[in-house]
């Protein structure tokens, strides 16, 4: 399966290793690192969620800074996909305090979900995608999705797959209901909190076509994850070793 597509503009992961937010990034493709021999989540297995990040830019050029995840004031790495069209005004507003990296939507709503908390976020941000968040302390993550589908897929060995796919002929020009939630998992994958928002949707087309995806356990579940992508991929999967 073909994860990368266009994905190309840059790939990276987070980890909490002793509580701490390891990220490993880069602003290049994930078979152009792969070909050189970059160990690109050489940690895996891992006890605990891995997030993971496939960019097709949308705002920000190739660089470093602008690739996810993103470390959200040593509090949690964050990944996106989608387009947040607010951003800028919420970067306005916050700009006093937040020394912002770089240039996307993505780091910018990683602070605003910083500063106001998961339930707050999803109140107030619409149509703007799927945002995971790892936390450092606790190893939870959070997934918000503000708009396209959210499915659970059941894999081999108690592995699942959380997908969220973006259709542009879905939703211009059409009045839709999107389900959208925040749902946060324990460091072992365990739901142990969520939250349901019921939107309406009217004309707008500001997508583009897209697929995102979170699974467990290991490296592995990577090429068992069916789905295609054309824009921002995101990948997070926690692993627990047990006895053979």
């Amino acid at each position: 399966m073909n994860f990368e597509k266009a994905n190309t503009d840059g790939v990276g992961c987070s980890y909490i290793k002793d509580k701490e937010i390891v990220i490993e990034k880069y602003p290049k493709s994930i078979s152009a690192i792969l070909t050189r021999g970059v160990p690109f989540m050489s940690h895996m297995p891992h006890n605990g969620w891995t997030i993971v990040h496939l960019r097709l830019a949308s705002h920000g050029e190739n660089k470093m800074e602008n690739t996810h995840p993103f470390n959200i004031g040593n509090e949690f790495s964050l990944c996106h996909n989608g387009i947040w069209s607010q951003h800028d005004i919420a970067k306005l507003a916050m700009k006093k305090w937040v020394n912002f990296k770089g240039e996307t939507d993505s780091e910018v709503a990683g602070y605003l979900l910083q500063a106001i908390g998961p339930k707050e976020f999803l109140k107030n941000v619409s149509f703007s995608g799927v945002f995971l968040a790892l936390d450092r302390e606790r190893g939870f993550l959070d997934v918000i999705k503000t708009s396209g589908d959210l499915k659970k897929v059941n894999l081999k060995a108690g592995a699942f797959v959380l997908a969220s796919e973006f259709d542009t002929k879905e939703y211009v020009d059409a009045e839709e209901v999107v389900p959208a939630g925040w749902y946060r998992y324990s460091d072992i994958a365990n739901k142990i909190q969520e939250e349901i928002k019921i939107q309406t949707y009217t004309s707008y087309n500001n997508y583009s076509n897209g697929y995102a995806a979170y699974s467990t356990p290991a490296y592995s579940a990577v090429t068992k994850v069916h789905g295609q992508a054309t824009t921002s991929q995101l990948l997070g999967y926690p692993y627990h070793e047990t006895e053979d």
